[in-house]
């Protein structure tokens, strides 16, 4: 999920919105989102924001159509492509989410976000070896994300099993991830103990 940063100065209640974002209270953000639209319809930055925050709260088609209007208002933005790419993916509408992704890659081809959006949608439209390319690139312009988790299930999809499992690990020694207070033993490829 990418916010875009609203323009410097404006009234609080934005600010408030930002914060009700970066607190995680969506709802509320979205509103005053909305109380900030009505006054500046042609502001992106709180469009695709309103968007992002449509998206935790699952209302899709809302947020694709604020995704839109973002992306209308400003069609070079890289992370207004990459949130309506993030939500299309979302509604499997994947062949148009790989090319808002596949936009947002050239306009920053040396940032590893875009290049992870655009491996997650080639994953979900079932091109795992594009998708394997996008995230070493991604990897190689600077780890982030679920990196090893997206390879991991491509890889697995792939038939390659034990590459598979060895990046599932990876994204725990990566600190991608978290083991619960009560993990249980991890599979190393060896043989399951019979008769336990």
């Amino acid at each position: 999920m990418s916010s875009a940063n609203p323009q410097p100065g404006l009234p609080e209640w934005l600010a408030k919105a930002t914060d009700h974002h970066r607190q995680g209270r969506f709802k509320q953000a979205a509103e005053n989102y909305r109380r900030h639209l009505a006054a500046h319809p042609d502001d992106a930055a709180v469009w695709t924001n309103l968007g992002v925050a449509l998206r935790q709260v699952q209302s899709f088609r809302a947020a694709v159509a604020c995704q839109r209007r973002a992306v209308e208002l400003a069609p070079n933005n890289p992370v207004c492509l990459g949130n309506l790419g993030n939500v299309l993916c979302d509604l499997g509408e994947l062949d148009e989410a790989i090319a808002r992704h596949q936009r947002a890659v050239e306009l920053r081809p040396n940032e590893a976000s875009p290049r992870h959006n655009l491996a997650v949608s080639l994953r979900e439209a079932k091109r795992f070896k594009e998708s394997l390319e996008q995230l070493e690139q991604a990897d190689r312009l600077g780890r982030g994300g679920s990196i090893e988790l997206d390879r991991s299930i491509c890889l697995l999809h792939l038939g390659e099993f034990e590459a598979g499992w060895k990046a599932n690990e990876r994204r725990w020694e990566a600190g991608q991830g978290q083991f619960p207070a009560s993990s249980v033993a991890r599979w190393r490829g060896t043989p399951f103990p019979h008769g336990s």
